[in-house]
C-alpha cells in the first residue's frame, strides 16, 4: 500500500467542510470526474458519521480523524481513521429503497453509498482506532 498524501482535521461539525474541501481538490487530481464525486460522497457519509457519532460527550479532546489517501495494487484508496468508540459502518443498518419512505427508519444511506461506490471496502478495529480502507476504481466506467 501507497500512501500518497494524509492530513488530520477535528471531528467537529465546523471542520466537516474544511476536510471535505481538501478531500475534493486531492480526488479532483488522482480520479476522472465521475469516480471522484462518487468516493467523495463516500467519504463524506463515512467521516460525517464520525463527526456526529464517534465521540461520546467528554472526549472533546480525543475528536480527531485522519484521511489519507493512496494505492493498493490497481485501486485507489481513501484511509479513514478516528479514535472514537469502536464502530464498523460496513454492517448494520442498511436502508431499503423499496420501503415506503413514511414506512423507514432512519439511517442506513450512508452504508448504502459506500457499498454502491466502493469496489472493495475494509473495516479494523486495532490500537484503540477504527480503520477504514475505500477503494475505488480510477478507470471511467
Amino acid at each position: 500500500m501507497e500512501l500518497l498524501r494524509g492530513k488530520s482535521f477535528s471531528a467537529k461539525e465546523e471542520a466537516l467542510a474544511e476536510c471535505l474541501s481538501w478531500l475534493e481538490e486531492e480526488i479532483r487530481q488522482i480520479l476522472p470526474l465521475p469516480q471522484a464525486s462518487r468516493a467523495l460522497l463516500a467519504a463524506e457519509e463515512a467521516l460525517a458519521n464520525i463527526v456526529d457519532y464517534a465521540y461520546p460527550a467528554g472526549w472533546e479532546s480525543r475528536k480527531i480523524m485522519n484521511v489519507g489517501l493512496g494505492f493498493r495494487e490497481e485501486l485507489f484508496m481513501i484511509l479513514i481513521e478516528d479514535k472514537g468508540i469502536p464502530f464498523n459502518p460496513l454492517e448494520g443498518i442498511r436502508a431499503d429503497a423499496r420501503i415506503p419512505l413514511e414506512e423507514r427508519s432512519p439511517g442506513g444511506w450512508g452504508r448504502v453509498f459506500i457499498e454502491k461506490f466502493t469496489v472493495k471496502r475494509e473495516y479494523d478495529y486495532k490500537d484503540g482506532k477504527n480503520i477504514l480502507r475505500l477503494f475505488f476504481d480510477r478507470t471511467v466506467p
